[in-house]
């Protein structure tokens, strides 16, 4: 790794700077390698995360998240906390994206010191143009009855800078973290009155899989969508299939 982080540096300086995906073999190696092997090399992986050419910080972040996929390189990374900070605020969005998946696969829990990182990036100006449905995902999984993490979470989707598409990559994220929280609930009630047809179709089918007493909390909510005829007929019918089914 040590002659690949050379020649891309190399390339970089002379203004030919090579692509991450010309290096899939050796990041294909890394999940492969002993333990040993990878251990004297992460040292190097770690350094180029700093380092000033674009194409070099994305073949370390790269590197990263292809230590993650196995857990002895979980185990190695979990005490790099600074590391992953420093690459979920990268001005590059690609860096920011891949160091997403790789604290996913990291795996973090409620008393994780990444915690309050992905809290913290949540309040972000930036958050919702680049990774923040994401970052608000792990957080959902890693500490879902955390009551700060939850709260950032639910702050988040209330921005007003949220839009149908945003709103719609957030759905997702509860959808995966297979969230059961009420104040989360209450938020995507709220997105049921998108706009957007396919938001609100999404929001209500979300809001369906959070649970009886979720669905039972925004009743009302759901009710008023039912009834208001300035709503199309799909999402009319969406509200009163979810009513329905809790009782």
């Amino acid at each position: 790794m040590t002659g690949l982080f050379n020649d891309f540096e190399a390339r970089a300086s002379s203004g030919t700077p090579r692509d991450v995906a010309e290096a899939d073999q050796e990041l294909q190696r890394l999940t492969q390698v002993s333990r040993e092997s990878l251990t004297e090399v992460l040292p190097v992986i770690l350094k180029e995360t700093s380092n000033p050419h674009l194409s070099v910080r994305r073949l370390a972040a790269s590197a990263l998240y292809a230590i993650t996929t196995r857990p002895d390189g979980q185990a190695l990374l979990s005490t790099e906390t600074a590391t992953f900070t420093a690459l979920l605020v990268d001005p590059d969005i690609p860096i920011r994206r891949i160091t997403g998946l790789a604290l996913d696969n990291l795996r973090p829990d409620v008393g994780s010191p990444l915690v309050p990182v992905l809290e913290s990036y949540l309040a972000r100006e930036d958050a919702v143009s680049t990774i923040g449905a994401g970052v608000a995902g792990l957080l959902m999984k890693a500490a879902p009855n955390d009551a700060a993490s939850t709260n950032a979470v639910v702050q988040f989707m209330g921005r007003k800078d949220q839009t149908s598409v945003s709103r719609n990559s957030l759905l997702i994220s509860v959808d995966v973290a297979r969230s059961h929280s009420r104040e989360v609930g209450k938020e995507v009630a709220d997105y049921a009155n998108d706009p957007d047809e396919q938001t609100s179709l999404h929001a209500i089918r979300t809001l369906s899989g959070m649970g009886k007493s979720v669905v039972l909390d925004n009743q009302k909510s759901l009710s008023r969508i039912a009834g208001d005829s300035a709503r199309s007929p799909n999402v009319r019918t969406a509200a009163t299939k979810a009513l329905a089914a809790a009782p």
